[in-house]
C-alpha cells in the first residue's frame, strides 16, 4: 500500500487539469485502426493554463469535531463500527464515538488492528494519540475515565493506484 496523493488517476488518458496525455493519443491511435475519427482541430492547446492565484491568507474558523454537527449528513449508531464501504462514504473522513461506561486499565490498550488508513484519537476531543496502517501503528496505551468520550477520526487515504508510473 502506498498513498496516492492525487484525486485523479496518474495513468488516465486526461489529466486532472484536462489535458491530454500521451494514452489519450494512444487510445485515439487504436480506435482510428479500426474506426473513423474526426481530425484533431487545428487550434487545440494541449497544455492548459494554469492559475496562480497567489498567497491564499487561512483564518482559524473551528476544529473538525466542533464543526462535525455541519459537517455529516448522516449519524448512524450501532454496536460495531462500520466501514466507509459499508456506509457509502468513499472518501474523506469518518468519526467514530463512544462514551466510556466503566472504569479500564490505567492505562488500557485501545487496538484497531483492521484501520485500513490513519486514525486520529481524541479523548474529549483532546488528541492523544495516531494510529496508522502505513507506519504499521496498530494500538495505543490510553488514559480514559468513566464519562468520558474516545473518538476516533480515520482519515481515508484514497485507492491504490496500480498503474506503473
Amino acid at each position: 500500500f502506498a498513498a496516492t496523493p492525487t484525486s485523479y488517476d496518474y495513468d488516465a488518458p486526461l489529466t486532472e487539469a484536462g489535458d491530454l496525455t500521451e494514452k489519450f493519443w494512444a487510445i485515439r491511435e487504436t480506435v482510428g485502426k479500426y474506426l473513423p475519427l474526426p481530425s484533431v482541430p487545428k487550434d487545440l492547446v494541449n497544455v492548459t493554463e494554469k492559475g496562480n492565484y497567489g498567497k491564499i491568507q487561512m483564518h482559524f474558523v473551528s476544529t473538525l469535531l466542533d464543526s462535525k454537527g455541519m459537517l455529516s449528513r448522516v449519524r448512524n449508531i450501532s454496536e460495531l463500527p462500520k466501514t466507509f464501504e459499508m456506509l457509502d462514504q468513499s472518501y474523506g473522513f469518518m468519526i467514530y464515538e463512544t462514551h466510556i461506561s466503566k472504569l479500564y486499565t490505567d492505562p488500557v490498550l485501545l487496538s484497531v488492528p483492521g484501520i485500513s488508513d490513519r486514525g486520529y484519537v481524541f479523548v474529549n476531543d483532546h488528541p492523544v494519540g495516531i494510529l496508522s496502517r502505513s507506519e504499521q501503528i496498530f494500538s495505543l496505551p490510553l488514559q480514559i475515565l468513566p464519562g468520558q468520550k474516545l473518538s476516533l477520526v480515520v482519515e481515508n487515504q484514497g485507492r491504490i493506484c496500480l498503474a506503473a508510473t
